[in-house]
């Protein structure tokens, strides 16, 4: 599969809870659908890129750990829009930039590229990497 392709892929609604897939869909009122009440095999949470509290250091080393492997990006998922605020100012403000001195660092790079996409509606922060 092609590398842009895989990136792009959505994960958002495997195995969420009906809050989390409410948040953009609304269903069919003619079918009835089961309750789902539990995130626990969600992809995100499995995964460990979900989080129900904010922690500076546990973002910074999420996006180091993706630097270190030089994988492309780092996806940091909020269980609600509270914590995903806190988490949204500080990632944005402070801890993206410390990932990129590090990436800088590491590769010795003197100049560091990255883009995020700021996804409201799900509460997730993804930041694309460039290592050139």
């Amino acid at each position: 599969m092609d590398d842009e392709i895989r990136d792009n892929i959505s994960y958002d609604y495997i195995l969420c809870d009906d809050d989390e897939l409410l948040r953009t869909h609304t269903p069919d009122l003619e079918v009835e659908l089961p309750d789902c009440t539990k995130m626990d095999l969600n992809y995100y949470v499995v995964n460990g890129m979900y989080y129900t509290e904010y922690d500076g250091q546990t973002a910074l080393k999420a996006m180091n750990q993706v630097i270190s492997a030089r994988e492309t990006k780092v996806v940091l998922k909020y269980s609600d829009e509270s914590v995903y605020k806190t988490a949204k100012e500080d990632i944005l403000n402070n801890e993206v930039k410390r990932a990129a001195q590090n990436l800088a660092q590491w590769y010795h790079l003197t100049e560091v590229s990255y883009s995020y996409i700021d996804d409201k509606k799900m509460n997730k922060i993804t930041i694309f990497w460039k290592y050139s």
